[in-house]
């Protein structure tokens, strides 16, 4: 079985939250570090590690092993000095993927100078997100886990009404995993495949671009 990707979240704000919120969903690995007991207990319950630090103290970064992990989101923005150690190190320990939200160009410019991957605008991530949503229909939302894979939340299609997973073999005829179904804000993760899906409930899904648009909405 191939092992699931692993995540350190530094900074939990909305931001960071939400990011965690939908990794964990996708049952995940995610470590969340916040100097703030108030804002790390909004996940704490739900991540696999919740760890209380200010980063910018000596010998926190080492003690937190986040060289052990495959991605780093740097999810404080406002604290520029500890978004830039945490890049500095994340570099230094061989972390895979680094991923920053950035507050300005100029942070975003020193962040890439660093190393970082991929630096992330919020307003204008937010802006390009809402549009995506608009052009593929059916989406009612779509996060971006990497350039190329998604998670994608829509309604069931007519089309799959009354059929069950086991009968549709999304899986086998789209290229797609459903890993959650959502119904008056609840979200079950423990599928029963040969239950039909009914109209009134939200399909989560995990997969390519290119064959989550293709789906029929």
């Amino acid at each position: 079985m191939r092992k699931k990707t692993s995540y350190a979240i530094f900074g939990m704000g909305r931001f960071g939250i939400s990011i965690a919120e939908v990794l964990l969903e996708a049952e995940c690995e995610v470590m969340v570090i916040d100097r703030s007991e108030e804002r790390l207990q909004k996940i704490a319950s739900q991540a696999t590690y919740a760890i209380k630090a200010d980063v910018t103290e000596e010998g926190v970064l080492e003690s937190i092993g986040i060289g052990n992990v495959d991605v780093v989101i740097i999810a404080m923005a406002e604290r520029l000095e500890a978004s830039i150690m945490v890049a500095m190190y994340a570099r230094e320990s061989g972390v895979s993927r680094v991923i920053a939200k950035c507050s300005s160009s100029l942070h975003g410019a020193i962040l890439h100078k660093i190393g970082v991957d991929e630096v992330i605008y919020p307003e204008r991530e937010m802006g390009k997100r809402v549009a995506k949503n608009l052009l593929t229909g059916g989406m009612i939302d779509l996060f971006e886990l990497s350039e190329n894979f998604s998670m994608a939340e829509m309604k069931v299609p007519a089309a799959w009404e009354g059929k069950s997973l086991a009968q549709l073999r999304i899986r086998d005829t789209h290229k797609i995993n459903v890993v959650a179904i959502k119904k008056d804000g609840e979200i079950c993760v423990s599928l029963d495949p040969h239950v039909p899906l009914r109209q009134d409930e939200m399909l989560i899904m995990l997969g390519n671009n290119e064959d989550l648009n293709r789906l029929p909405y």
